[in-house]
């Protein structure tokens, strides 16, 4: 049940999401490898060793490492967030909505592609 009210959060309609049509075979598969935890993050729904510290690497914090906190919150990630997406400012507030709104907007779909791609790039080596 708690998944699902999770899911609900971000997605409104039950859809083909515009990434998987409208983006090169590159793009798409970054971004759906991110939507379903496939990027070795601590915090997966493939990674239930509870003897696992799931916290952040890169930032060095207690908070749990997940997509919200590397896409948004994350503060090593600053500068990567920065020049690779490129988030405009009023998407750029740690929050679910713009969370949201970050994984649904076409406009953003190279930039995230290539920040996830950075993404796996730093998790393969944690």
């Amino acid at each position: 049940m708690r998944d699902v009210l999770i899911i609900e959060s971000f997605k409104n309609n039950f859809c083909l999401e515009n990434y998987l049509t409208k983006c090169s075979t590159f793009t798409a598969k970054k971004i759906l490898f991110f939507r379903t935890g496939h990027i070795n993050l601590p915090v997966s729904p493939y990674n239930n060793d509870i003897n696992i510290d799931k916290s952040c690497k890169l930032c060095n914090s207690d908070i749990l490492c997940d997509e919200f906190h590397v896409l948004l919150s994350c503060k090593a990630l600053e500068q990567p967030r920065k020049n690779i997406l490129k988030l405009p400012k009023n998407l750029s507030t740690p929050n679910t909505y713009n969370f949201g709104k970050i994984m649904s907007n076409h406009k953003l779909y190279n930039n995230l592609a290539t920040f996830i791609n950075h993404l796996s790039s730093l998790f393969s080596n944690v």
